[in-house]
């Protein structure tokens, strides 16, 4: 008996770091990308709002692709990036649908993370900063942070934006680019 109790705590502890298993940079910051494009089924017609999320969503998905480069050497075009997003997007859209509080935690990383890779690019760049030095440092950015703590008081915030922004896409056919 207490081997079958002890196969069955070893076998919820493999269970559980499998689904705890963590992406690489590349994939954080595409997962960040994909919510972020999501995010903007709610917008509608606020032009502003949406550009400022654009700029998000590119400095995502710029990490990603200088992550997948420097990792294969391979030059990952918009088309690839495009199709990873769609696939990720359509990911998101299943967890949500099963469980959003996993889409909620996503949100909360990504917003901490964005906050992060903003702090660090001031600090890294100039006006005067070229391209290069601009991938270098989008390179050298922090890693995703940990999801923060459940009486984070932006908790509440990030559940609201995320199912009023998985409701006005699903209002839109939850429409991917691929």
């Amino acid at each position: 008996m207490r081997q079958i109790i002890l196969m069955s705590i070893v076998l919820s502890l493999v269970s559980i770091s499998s689904v705890k298993a963590q992406l690489s940079k590349a994939d954080n910051a595409i997962q960040c990308e994909a919510v972020y494009n999501i995010v903007t089924a709610l917008l509608g017609s606020n032009k502003e709002a949406a550009e400022s999320l654009m700029m998000v969503q590119k400095t995502f998905g710029n990490i990603y692709a200088i992550e997948n480069e420097l990792r294969t050497k391979i030059t990952i075009t918009k088309g690839m990036a495009g199709e990873k997003k769609s696939e990720v997007m359509k990911s998101l859209g299943k967890r949500y649908d099963s469980n959003p509080q996993l889409v909620y935690a996503i949100e909360m990383q990504c917003n901490k993370w964005k906050d992060s890779i903003s702090r660090h690019l001031v600090s890294k760049l100039s006006e005067k900063s070229n391209e290069n030095e601009y991938k270098y440092a989008l390179s050298s950015a922090p890693n995703i942070p940990p999801i923060p703590p459940k009486n984070h008081p932006r908790w509440a915030n990030s559940k609201i934006l995320i199912d009023k922004s998985f409701l006005a896409w699903g209002e839109l056919g939850r429409v991917t680019r691929y």
